[in-house]
């Protein structure tokens, strides 16, 4: 078990944001992004991976009934535009930014997946006011990370692919975890990930996007308190990537889900909405001052 040495920024003053269970479009930094709010409560901000639009939050958010939920789909993904340019994880971290500014939060608790892990990680280095408590979930530190380059370069051909039954099952299998082995759970999330057009121009620029990135000569600057989710099955994340971060972050804690492939959060979110809530709500993460008050 790991203690925390650290807190993280104090919460937002400004009361929870009114909008319900709304989904519009917004402009942060010049781009227009596809912007979906729910429910009421202490703000959390849903950073998706790799091609992933905002309708693959479905699962978690519905067993996140305390918190108000800010999920987006980022340039060239899902129902946002592309941009013109190609967007490095140091320019997604700024848009987010001018994303919070447009939905009036200082601060908000962030939970980054995989591809959006690294720029949950890139967004509390350049915005650390940003950031109050940090969950990062099968995701890696970037360059310095241990991955199968057989297992990328398979999953990057299969994205590339015509989609069809085939490449559903060849995709499924990559990711393991119960997507892997239950058709039905499989046919569920290829109906939210296909509910929005598949630009392989833009995941191929979110693929760039992480071209000579790396945390791990910072991660130990990071003060926000900070939860790695690391999935015991993950053919895409390999657990020593969850102990890289942890071995870096001087807040963290960390929690294994056995068995579990690279969707966990979406093909078992079940199995940990609970560790993240307990998480995001812990006194542990709270200033001296502030746990006084709780008692």
């Amino acid at each position: 078990m790991y203690a925390f040495r650290s807190s993280g920024p104090e919460p937002s003053r400004r009361r929870w944001h009114p909008f319900l269970d709304d989904e519009r479009y917004l402009e942060a930094r010049g781009h227009r992004l596809r912007v979906s709010v729910e429910g009421t409560g202490p703000p959390l901000l849903l950073i998706n991976g790799l091609a992933a639009n905002i309708e693959l939050w479905r699962p978690l958010r519905d067993l996140l009934p305390a918190r108000q939920t800010i999920a987006f789909d980022p340039p060239g993904i899902g129902g946002s535009p592309a941009s013109p340019d190609q967007l490095w994880l140091t320019d997604l971290a700024d848009i987010v930014d001018g994303l919070l500014s447009q939905v009036a939060y200082d601060g908000v608790d962030v939970l980054g997946y995989s591809f959006g892990g690294a720029l949950a990680q890139q967004l509390a280095r350049q915005y650390p006011q940003r950031v109050r408590r940090l969950v990062l979930a099968a995701t890696i530190p970037g360059l310095g990370a241990i991955q199968n380059p057989l297992v990328l370069m398979r999953l990057v051909q299969l994205a590339m692919q015509p989609p069809g039954p085939a490449q559903t099952v060849a995709v499924a299998r990559a990711m393991g975890g119960r997507v892997s082995q239950d058709v039905r759970i499989r046919a569920e999330i290829e109906r939210m990930h296909r509910s929005q057009p598949l630009n392989r121009a833009g995941v191929i620029r979110q693929l760039l996007a992480m071209t000579g990135w790396s945390s791990i000569p910072w991660l130990h600057t990071i003060r926000a308190p900070t939860l790695v989710l690391v999935a015991g099955a993950d053919p895409i994340v390999p657990q020593v990537n969850g102990r890289i971060l942890m071995s870096r972050l001087p807040a963290r804690t960390g929690h294994l889900v056995p068995d579990a492939g690279h969707l966990f959060l979406i093909d078992q979110a079940e199995d940990v909405a609970g560790v993240i809530e307990r998480f995001l709500e812990s006194a542990d993460f709270l200033p001296a001052d502030q746990k006084s008050r709780r008692s």
